[in-house]
């Protein structure tokens, strides 16, 4: 999650800042496509992505990047 939205953050501190996305976001930013679910978050411009089954956070993107690769 580091590298992918350029922070420097400790375990302790990626896992307070996922809770809170989760928590911050609206349940209609909610999104189950497949195996995943995708937390889109536009107040802190990041989407998660969880696999349902197992509840791991795969990845985290910044929204913007998101738009410009489609």
């Amino acid at each position: 999650m580091n590298k992918k939205l350029n922070l420097q953050l400790l375990n302790s501190e990626i896992e307070e800042l996922i809770l809170n996305i989760i928590s911050e976001t609206d349940f209609t930013a909610f999104e189950k496509t497949g195996k995943n679910f995708y937390i889109s978050n536009y107040e802190r411009n990041t989407r998660l992505t969880i696999n349902s089954f197992t509840y791991r956070i795969i990845t985290a993107d910044k929204l913007n990047k998101i738009k410009e690769r489609k």
